[in-house]
């Protein structure tokens, strides 16, 4: 792990540190263990080096984003770490300031940047998945199931995260690109790192974003101000999209 401490009086070079965050990405996917054991390590060290990551360029923020999405899921340290310590103004200006280019590594840093953030406003709860159970009536709206207690509140991130008025505009103008359809080349429930990416890539990721703030008063806001494109993203075509409204 201290591979990845680059203030060190030999730093190692971003390329190695970079496959380093890989190589923790794809063993943490399904290793809650690990998560935990990568985050603690050393107060925090790694997840603070993956934070500075997100500063060195497209190919490094799409990386780093990616881990924060995986780290950061069903996990209090983990999320409460990345909320602390700045990744949010990271991700939200990679969004702001890349969210329209064609390049193969924006795009992805916007599409993981999203990503990770979608699950830093999400809520966990005391579940076999940790996933949370709501419940909506007409009386008393929106309602946590008693059979799913929460245990990480992602109220704060929310409330961070649509700091912005900027930022919540960028959202809205992401979602209302639409849905991916016959006519696009590839579709991201099918895209792979090698295929040429495409803006609309990062839709699933900004309307996963968007659903999550909605499950929280302080930013339901950005989700209502684009409730008419999410209501078409739920018709997509693609299922990676529509499955997340």
């Amino acid at each position: 792990m201290d591979l990845l401490d680059s203030s060190s009086s030999t730093p190692i070079p971003l390329e190695e540190r970079l496959k380093i965050v890989k190589i923790m990405t794809l063993c943490s996917s399904e290793n809650p263990k690990l998560r935990q054991e990568i985050g603690t390590y050393k107060n925090s060290a790694v997840l603070k080096a993956i934070i500075s990551i997100l500063d060195e360029g497209d190919e490094a923020a799409a990386i780093a984003g990616e881990s924060i999405w995986i780290l950061s899921f069903n996990n209090e340290h983990n999320h409460n770490c990345f909320v602390d310590n700045g990744a949010i103004l990271k991700m939200t200006k990679i969004i702001e300031n890349r969210g329209a280019d064609k390049e193969h590594h924006a795009v992805l840093a916007v599409m993981w940047a999203a990503a990770a953030l979608q699950n830093l406003a999400a809520s966990y709860c005391d579940t076999e998945s940790g996933h949370c159970w709501w419940e909506y009536d007409t009386h008393n709206g929106l309602n946590l199931h008693y059979d799913s207690p929460s245990v990480i509140d992602g109220s704060k991130a929310a409330e961070e995260i649509v700091k912005s008025e900027e930022f919540v505009n960028k959202l809205k103008d992401l979602a209302c690109r639409g849905g991916m359809s016959e006519s696009d080349e590839m579709w991201p429930s099918l895209a792979t790192i090698h295929d040429t990416m495409t803006p609309k890539l990062s839709t699933w990721a900004v309307a996963g974003l968007l659903k999550n703030l909605s499950l929280h008063k302080v930013s339901e806001h950005a989700t209502y101000a684009a409730k008419h494109c999410l209501c078409l993203l739920a018709e997509s075509e693609d299922w990676l999209v529509s499955c997340l409204l």
